[in-house]
Parts: structure tokens; C-alpha cells; sequence
């Protein structure tokens, strides 16, 4: 007979040395060097633990955030990893599947797993990111690009960097002197301050607050990163939160860790 119960289900990061926490209210941007590792006990005391993700002195990088969310070249790093059944540089795929899927699920939901680990690296990260004020862009126009060095940054794809704390869109913005200047332009969509111009698929706008729509949490509906909070896996009672889903109860079978829905543990015969 084979079990894991919450007592005996060891979890742990892997890597540096935790940087200082984060205020709440701060900007959930940045990047971490861990990784983390899972375990299990089983009822005869052996003990079984392998990493789900790498750090960063596997995968190169580390693990990185924008305003809360993995970033989206993470994302398919685990996706493809955990649906491809792949232990590489970023993501002991089997071993996820499984912790999370089932020790003899011989079907288990491969895409419901890679969220898991998702949104559980994307808390991690919240949890361990260090203050990078006054080092990264006054705009939002920029990703962080690593964890070594610390607070490392780029311009997004389209935009160009001006001076040493801003990221411009050439096509409305010059940099002279290092500094953004508006250009003369057509007018353009605008929405409320806090809302977000989104298109709506038929060549037409609308204006959500991607900070806190339910249904396209974090970015305009079929963006990167736009996640529908309902539809993640185990959620009762979920909200989006400065552009993050955040759940507040979870459905029978799954246990609610740092706003997350993880599965419960299971019991084997």
C-alpha cells in the first residue's frame, strides 16, 4: 500500500538563499534563481524526492514574473515539459506527473497539471522576489530577463529603450536626450484610467480592467497573459487580483496554498 498524506509530502526550494520578501502592495515583477522539489513518504519510510523545476544554474535563467505572472516563454517551458513527458533543464515532466497526477492514474490530465505548476512556481516567486526600486523602467514596456544579475531587464518586443529607465513605442514616442517625447499622432482607443484597450476580435475595442476581470485576468482576452479564473482547476470562490487569480476556497480533492488550488493528498492501494 502506497500513501501520501500532508504530513508526509516534503516540499522544498531549491537554489539561492531567499532575497528579502516584498511588500504586498509592490509590484509583483522579477525573477528568483530557485527552483523547487517535491516529495513523498511512503508507508514502509521510504522517501522519494526529485525536482518539478529546475534552478538556475540548470535552465540558465531562473524564473521570472510581469505584475504577477509567469512569463509566457515560462510557461511553455512547463507546458511542453510536463504534456511532453520530458525531464530537461527546466521541468521534471514524469516527476510532476506523478506528484500532482496520481501515483497509478494511468490518464492523467496533463494540461491541468502544467497549470499546477504554474500558478505554484508563480507564488513561489512572489514570495522570494527581490526590490528592484529604481532599477527597472518607470513604464510597463519592459520584462525582467533573469536572476543573475539580480533586477536585469529588456524592452518589450516593439518598444526601444530610452535613457536608462524607460521603454518607448517608436511609432508614437522619440528619445531625444534620453528622454520620452510624445509624437504627434492620430487619435487612438482610450479607456478610463486602469482600464485596458482590448480588441474585441471583430476589429472593434473594449475597455476591462485587467487588474480585476474575472475572466480575462492579467491581459485583453486571448493574450498570453490573460487567464480565465474560473476555469482554473479546483477553484470554488477565486478572484483576480492585481492582475492574478487568487483563490479563496477550493473544491473537494484540492487544498488552498498561498491563493492556489493544488490537489490533495491521496491515499494508494
Amino acid at each position: 500500500m502506497l500513501f501520501r498524506s500532508a504530513a508526509t509530502v516534503a516540499f522544498g526550494l531549491l537554489g539561492l538563499v531567499a532575497s528579502p520578501v516584498l511588500a504586498q502592495d509592490e509590484i509583483l515583477t522579477g525573477c528568483i534563481c530557485d527552483g523547487y522539489e517535491m516529495g513523498i513518504t511512503y508507508d514502509n519510510g521510504t522517501v522519494e524526492t526529485h525536482p518539478v523545476l529546475k534552478t538556475r544554474s540548470s535552465n540558465g535563467v531562473g524564473w521570472c514574473i510581469k505584475d504577477g505572472v509567469l512569463l509566457p516563454e515560462f510557461q511553455k517551458q512547463i507546458r511542453d515539459g510536463v504534456t511532453g513527458r520530458l525531464d530537461n533543464q527546466w521541468v521534471n515532466g514524469p516527476w510532476a506527473i506523478r506528484f500532482y497526477g496520481g501515483i497509478n492514474n494511468p490518464n492523467p490530465n496533463l494540461n491541468t497539471i502544467a497549470r499546477t505548476v504554474i500558478n505554484t512556481i508563480t507564488s513561489l516567486v512572489e514570495l522570494r522576489l527581490p526590490s528592484c526600486d529604481g532599477i527597472y523602467p518607470v513604464d510597463s514596456n519592459f520584462e525582467p530577463t533573469g536572476c543573475d544579475p539580480q533586477c536585469s531587464w529588456k524592452c518589450s518586443a516593439g518598444f526601444e529603450q530610452c535613457g536608462d529607465r524607460a521603454c518607448i513605442d517608436p511609432a508614437t514616442q522619440a528619445c531625444p536626450s534620453g528622454v520620452p517625447v510624445s509624437k504627434l499622432r492620430r487619435s487612438e482607443p482610450s479607456c478610463p484610467a486602469g482600464a485596458t484597450v482590448c480588441p474585441t476580435g471583430t476589429g472593434g475595442w473594449e475597455c476591462l480592467n485587467v487588474a480585476s476581470n474575472l475572466e480575462a485576468c492579467g491581459g485583453c482576452p486571448g493574450s498570453d497573459a490573460s487567464v480565465d479564473c474560473s476555469a482554473l482547476p479546483g477553484v470554488a470562490d477565486v478572484a483576480c487580483r492585481s492582475a492574478k487569480c487568487v483563490a479563496s476556497r477550493c473544491v473537494r480533492g484540492f487544498t488552498l496554498k498561498a491563493g492556489v488550488c493544488v490537489p490533495s493528498s491521496k491515499r494508494f492501494w
